[in-house]
């Protein structure tokens, strides 16, 4: 197993995250590692990523290309087994070091130092751009922070309006993955208790 990333993090690039948490096994979620001389992370608000993190728990990063595995994530609270998510490309396990807190949009964040402790890659294929694809990332990553959000309505806007890119250039995960953002995000069944709130 390497010790170093699978490929050089530029920019923000957006992963799934599983931390694990004694009481309920791995929780599933969506993190967005800021690349740089070294890597670095921000949590929002108390989440069950920010806790593990700050318990020094074990947690791994993996590199996904499934729409369904995004959404789920960002939208949906995800526990399971075992720390690996099927269907990655690569996963890296992680420690985190707390390097800084602060206050924005009325809500708390921190920043972590990312440092690896092991990883490997599991396939490689040719890179494709699918307008689809990166519609439906950026589409969960703006519905997972309408609970922060300054201007709700004109994110729901930026939803929908995305959610057409995935319907017009899509693949049948990517169309998946834009039936679950609209069940979860415009409907509304509070009953739900998988559902993050927004």
């Amino acid at each position: 197993k390497m010790k170093k990333w699978p490929f050089e993090i530029g920019g923000i690039v957006e992963v799934i995250v599983t931390t694990f948490n004694r009481s309920t096994c791995w929780n599933v979620a969506l993190l967005g590692l800021h690349g740089g001389e070294t890597v670095t992370a921000r949590t929002w608000g108390k989440t069950r990523t920010r806790e593990n993190f700050s318990k020094g728990e074990d947690a791994y990063i993996h590199f996904v290309r499934d729409a369904v595995l995004f959404a789920e994530a960002a939208l949906c609270i995800k526990e399971q087994k075992s720390p690996h998510v099927d269907g990655s490309y690569a996963w890296v396990k992680i420690e985190t070091n707390s390097i800084g807190v602060g206050m924005a949009r009325g809500t708390e964040w921190e920043d972590w130092d990312i440092n690896i402790r092991e990883s490997k890659i599991l396939k490689r294929e040719v890179p494709v751009v699918n307008r689809g694809y990166n519609a439906i990332v950026e589409a969960t990553v703006i519905a997972s922070r309408l609970r922060i959000s300054k201007n709700r309505e004109k994110d729901l806007q930026n939803i929908e309006n995305l959610l057409k890119i995935v319907e017009k250039c899509g693949n049948m995960r990517d169309c998946e993955a834009k039936g679950l953002v609209e069940k979860l995000v415009f409907e509304d069944f509070e009953e739900d208790e998988q559902r993050k709130k927004f």
